[in-house]
C-alpha cells in the first residue's frame, strides 16, 4: 500500500485509480472490473462508467460515473452543491450516490441527464426540453428571459 495520502499533490495519477478502486470497491455499488474511461476534460478531473451491480440496475440504471477531482486541485464540494440545487429546482443534473469529498471521489448518476437522441428528432422530447427551458427561467434572475434560451437545435 503505497504511503502518500490521497490529499498528496505527489500522488500519481496511478495511485489515485488504485485509490478510487479501493473506495469504489467499498460501497457495493458497481463491477470495479467494469471500470474503463468515460470522458475527460482540461482539468484535473478524471471521469470512469462502471456497470452497476445486477441487484441494483432497476434503481440506479445500468451504469454510474465516477469522478476523481483530487481536492488539492478541485473543491467538489460547490459541484455538489449546485447538482442538489437543480435537481431540487426540478431541473436535470448529476445525481451524487456515493462521495468522499476530503478525497475527492464521487460516484453520479448521470442517465438522468441525457436526451434520447432519436426521440428528439422523432420531435417527442420536444415538449420535455420546452419544459426544461421554464423550469431554467423560473429560477433564473428575472432579468434573463425564455427568448435567451433557444431551442433552435433541438427544431433540426
Amino acid at each position: 500500500m503505497s504511503s502518500i495520502s490521497s490529499n498528496s499533490p505527489t500522488a500519481t495519477p496511478e495511485q489515485r485509480l488504485s485509490q478510487l478502486t479501493a473506495w469504489l470497491a467499498t460501497l457495493g455499488l458497481v463491477q470495479v472490473g467494469s471500470r474503463r474511461p468515460a470522458s475527460a476534460d482540461a482539468s484535473f478531473r478524471r471521469y470512469f462508467r462502471l456497470d452497476v451491480v445486477p441487484e441494483l440496475r432497476a434503481t440506479l440504471g445500468a451504469t454510474l460515473i465516477a469522478m476523481d477531482a483530487p481536492p488539492e486541485r478541485e473543491d467538489s464540494r460547490a459541484f455538489v452543491h449546485v447538482a442538489n440545487l437543480l435537481r431540487a429546482a426540478g431541473l436535470n443534473a448529476p445525481q451524487v450516490v456515493a462521495s468522499d469529498l476530503a478525497k475527492g471521489f464521487l460516484d453520479e448518476w448521470y442517465d438522468v441527464v441525457a436526451l434520447d437522441y432519436h426521440a428528439l428528432h422523432r420531435g417527442k422530447a420536444r415538449a420535455s426540453q420546452s419544459q426544461r427551458v421554464e423550469r431554467c427561467t423560473s429560477i433564473c434572475p428575472k432579468s434573463v428571459s425564455a427568448r435567451t434560451f433557444s431551442l433552435k437545435g433541438a427544431e433540426s
